[in-house]
């Protein structure tokens, strides 16, 4: 199966303060696959997760949003800084839309509220948000490359209208006299 293929190789860094809470979504974690190549790691606190991400390259990180030492866009802010080519799901206690807009805004792949979570849930989240941060990543590759050719082309246009421009003022000086 090709979802089990992606999630041989994923690795996950779980933002969790309370035990109980990382216990449960690990559980949901492994429900996805049967397989050991999943490997999550729990950190209770933004300050661990980006010691962690200074070592450490993972598939997805997920965020809690109620942790005590941060509040919720500053986190994840700061976890973007440390590594922002991995996609960030953020995990919240309730639905609070306007909570919810900041963080996509910011650039979380997505918000899931806890206590709606299931294997399936994730696995389909996970898969997701991997692929998005992907097509973002190419998009913004192509964006670049293509300005790149748009200033060199402007660049390579402007040499021959100069050129015009100049002829054109001696011929009008020559022509006036």
């Amino acid at each position: 199966m090709q979802n089990e293929k992606l999630f041989e190789e994923l690795k996950i860094l779980l933002v969790q303060e309370r035990p109980e809470h990382a216990t449960l979504i690990i559980d949901q974690l492994n429900e996805i696959s049967s397989t050991p190549k999943i490997r999550v790691i729990h950190v209770p606190s933004v300050t661990k997760a980006r010691a962690c991400l200074k070592t450490e390259t993972f598939s997805v990180l997920l965020l809690d949003l109620n942790l005590s030492d941060l509040p919720a866009i500053e986190a994840l802010t700061l976890i973007q800084k440390n590594t922002p080519t991995t996609p960030v799901i953020t995990l919240a206690t309730e639905d609070d839309e306007t909570l919810s807009k900041a963080v996509i805004e910011k650039g979380a792949q997505d918000y899931l509220i806890k206590a709606e979570l299931t294997g399936p849930i994730l696995s389909r989240t996970i898969r997701h948000a991997i692929e998005r941060k992907k097509q973002l990543i190419r998009l913004t590759l192509q964006n670049e490359n293509l300005q790149a050719f748009a200033k060199a082309a402007s660049h390579d246009l402007k040499a021959p209208l100069g050129n015009i421009k100049t002829i054109s003022q001696i011929v009008l000086e020559e022509a006036g006299s």
